[in-house]
C-alpha cells in the first residue's frame, strides 16, 4: 500500500491523513444537499463530486450502510521463512484449504509467509444510530489497530492457524506466529461489490463492500470506479446497485456462526 501510495502522489494525488482526513460524516444543507465531507479536525472538505470508499468503516462513517454492508475480520498471522526457504516457496500459487485456511507466497523483503484463518469472521457490533422513525439499530465497525495496539487475535484462531500449518505445511510446524493481527472486510447481502450513487446525494459515489474480493483486483477496480463516476455503463452494473438485494451464501465463506470480539476472552 505504502508503494502505490507514492506512485499515486507522483501521479499528483494528494493525501490528507490524521484528524484533518478522518471521515466522520456527511454535511448536509437545510435544502437536503451534500454541502462537504465533515472530518474529526472540526473541518468541511469540499469537492464538486465525492467518492466514498472506506471499506468497513463505511457503515460508521454513514450509518445508513448498516443496511446495505456487513463489516467483519478475519485473523491471519506470519511465519519467518529462511532464505532458502523463500527461494523454495517463491511464486507458488494461492494454497487453499477451505476448512482451514488459505496462504500465498511470503514477501521477499520481509521473509514473512501470511496464513489466514478461514473461519466465518467476527463482528464488533457496537456501532448504533437512530432512523427517522426514532428505531434504534445497532451494527459492527472495525476495531481499530491504532486505538488498541496490544490486540492480536483471538486464541481460537491462533489453534486454527497451526492446524493449517500441521496439514498443509508441517515443515513450519512449532515455528512461532509473528504479527497476528485481524483484516477487516464489509460484506455485500450477495458478495457483490456496492458502486453506485448515493440514492440521496447523486455526486456522492459509493465504491465500497468489497466482499472479500476486491484487493485482488487492485489493478482493475479503480477503471469500473472512475467509469461509474463518469456515467459509463462498464461502471454501473445492475449487480452493483443501491438496495434492494438478496441476500446469498457467499461460496468463499466457511460457515454462518460470526462471532462478536466482545464475546473473545483472548486476544493475542
Amino acid at each position: 500500500m505504502e508503494k502505490w501510495g507514492a506512485e499515486a502522489q507522483q501521479l499528483g494525488v494528494s493525501f490528507v491523513s490524521g484528524p484533518q482526513g478522518t471521515m466522520t460524516g456527511l454535511q448536509v444543507d437545510g435544502s437536503g444537499a451534500l454541502s462537504g465531507i465533515r472530518v474529526a479536525s472540526g473541518d468541511l472538505l469540499h469537492a464538486d463530486r465525492y467518492i466514498l470508499s472506506t471499506g468497513a468503516a463505511s457503515p460508521e462513517v454513514l450509518p445508513e450502510l448498516a443496511q446495505e454492508l456487513w463489516s467483519k475480520c478475519w485473523p491471519l498471522a506470519h511465519v519467518e521463512l529462511t532464505e532458502d526457504e523463500l527461494a523454495e516457496w517463491k511464486g507458488i500459487p494461492v494454497v487453499d484449504h477451505f476448512e482451514l485456511g488459505f496462504t500465498f507466497e511470503p514477501d521477499p523483503e520481509t521473509r514473512l509467509m501470511k496464513i489466514c484463518d478461514n473461519c466465518p469472521g467476527y463482528q464488533y457490533q457496537v456501532g448504533s444510530s437512530t432512523d427517522d422513525a426514532g428505531e434504534l439499530s445497532s451494527y459492527s465497525i472495525p476495531r481499530y489497530a491504532s486505538s488498541n495496539p496490544d490486540d492480536g487475535i483471538p486464541a481460537e484462531a491462533t489453534a486454527a492457524i497451526k492446524r493449517f500449518i500441521d496439514a498443509v505445511m508441517p515443515q513450519f510446524s512449532g515455528r512461532p506466529l509473528i504479527d497476528a493481527k485481524v483484516c477487516w472486510c464489509t460484506d455485500s447481502p450477495d458478495s457483490h461489490w456496492l458502486i453506485d450513487a448515493h440514492p440521496k446525494h447523486r455526486d456522492l459515489l459509493l465504491a465500497t463492500g468489497d466482499s472479500g474480493h476486491a484487493f485482488k483486483m487492485f489493478p482493475i477496480i479503480g477503471g469500473f470506479i472512475a467509469d461509474a463516476l463518469e456515467g459509463r455503463s462498464n461502471g454501473l452494473r445492475p449487480e452493483w446497485k443501491y438496495g434492494s438485494r438478496k441476500a446469498a451464501p457467499a461460496a468463499t465463506r466457511l460457515g454462518t456462526e460470526v462471532k462478536d470480539l466482545r464475546d473473545v476472552s483472548t486476544l493475542r
